[in-house]
């Protein structure tokens, strides 16, 4: 009786159920609601002007007035924080949706039709990979100029190869699942395999796969940043925070302190949350789930 039951309980169901027994989830979700909360609510959240300059609080330590102190203009360091969560949940964001874009278009493309095209992505993905992501990004950068926007085309460019292959293993895969091969004879055209009985078996991996790219992103951006390549200089990022605060560390270690346990709270936080999605949407636990019931 009870396994009837639990067959009849929807998917989205029993993915809440197991979500909530998960305290790693639990717990990226707490720290996630926090930074894009106070990502896109920072306005209502800072009640001092984070470009005002007041040389006689110069690295003032944390205070009421100052939660997190003042750096070394007298600025708050709590508005920059702020302001640097939303500034890295735009490049985050952004970067992850341009290289999902990019990294689904090619590995369909070279999954299904396979031959010469498959070839040819293939090896520019394994060009791609040979180097470490992060110094092609810094080169990137130091060609194009410090600025938000070519950042994110900096990571992008070399962010989309790992969903390329992981789109591309998939659909080696999928095409020639029994309902692929019924629509193919039935006469369904190309376009129509793709999107509407290969892409969709998609989401699940590539939302698993998107929640770790969103911590890579933070953590390249922040070493951009960090070595004068990110952001322009008046534009308040973590990482920028973190280069301000070396120059002051023995007399003010809370303005590298402080900025680079966000960096790390949130990186920890996206990759237990996709740890946390993998467990639950893996159809191994469901099939143990289904066992033990």
């Amino acid at each position: 009786m009870r396994k009837a039951t639990l067959s009849h309980v929807p998917k989205a169901g029993r993915h809440l159920r197991k979500a909530l027994r998960n305290p790693r989830f639990l717990f990226a979700s707490l720290i996630l609601v926090l930074f894009f909360g106070s990502a896109l609510l920072g306005n209502f959240l800072i009640w001092v002007d984070p470009e005002e300059i007041n040389l006689s609080l110069r690295l003032c330590p944390p205070n009421a007035a100052h939660p997190f102190g003042c750096d070394t203009l007298g600025r708050d360091v709590f508005s920059a924080v702020i302001l640097g969560s939303r500034i890295t949940l735009y490049i985050a964001v952004l970067t992850v949706a341009l290289s999902s874009i990019l990294g689904v278009s090619l590995g369909l493309i070279a999954g299904y039709w396979g031959g010469i095209t498959d070839i040819l992505i293939m090896r520019l993905v394994d060009i791609l990979m040979a180097f470490p992501g992060i110094l092609l990004a810094m080169s990137l950068s130091s060609i194009l100029g410090p600025s938000v926007h070519n950042v994110i085309l900096a990571i992008s460019v070399t962010g989309w190869t790992g969903t390329a292959r992981l789109v591309r293993g998939q659909v080696l895969s999928l095409r020639e699942r029994d309902h692929v091969l019924a629509s193919r004879s039935l006469g369904a055209g190309s376009f129509r395999l793709l999107t509407k009985h290969i892409l969709p078996f998609l989401w699940t991996p590539l939302l698993v796969s998107a929640t770790f790219s969103l911590s890579g992103v933070i953590i390249v951006e922040a070493s951009l940043s960090f070595l004068g390549l990110g952001a322009n200089s008046s534009t308040p990022t973590w990482g920028s925070l973190l280069f301000q605060g070396r120059a002051v560390l023995t007399e003010a270690p809370n303005l590298s302190i402080i900025p680079g346990m966000m960096i790390a709270v949130v990186v920890l936080a996206f990759n237990f949350l996709g740890d946390s999605l993998r467990d639950i949407f893996d159809p191994r636990e469901k099939g143990s789930e289904r066992r033990k019931s």
